[in-house]
């Protein structure tokens, strides 16, 4: 695993480390010749935000502009660039076992 933003599976680990709530989305497949690489959902039901990333590395993050502005796309390979981002539009809702031990 690369410890990139632009790889999905340690994008997610991240978020969710962090205590988001996110959801793949498998189901979509992106031909060759589409820019996207990959998308998931953080909060499905809640905040639903759109999270996709580019084959350039782009993340552009969408919530139909009830937190964000719709075109909001973040240029960076941090996690913690992603993360702060969020933070700063208060969306801050942790998984509601976040936090607690099993």
């Amino acid at each position: 695993m690369s410890n990139k933003i632009s790889t999905k599976s340690y994008c997610i680990k991240r978020l969710r480390d962090m205590g988001y709530t996110v959801d793949k989305i498998d189901a979509v497949e992106y031909t060759p010749e589409d820019e996207r690489k990959w998308s998931f959902i953080i909060d499905n039901g809640g905040m639903s935000i759109f999270i996709t990333c580019y084959k350039n590395s782009t993340i552009h993050i969408y919530d139909g502009g009830r937190y964000t502005n719709t075109n909001m796309k973040l240029d960076t390979d941090s996690i913690e660039v992603l993360a702060e981002y969020l933070n700063s539009r208060g969306l801050i809702h942790k998984h509601p076992r976040y936090g607690q031990y099993p």
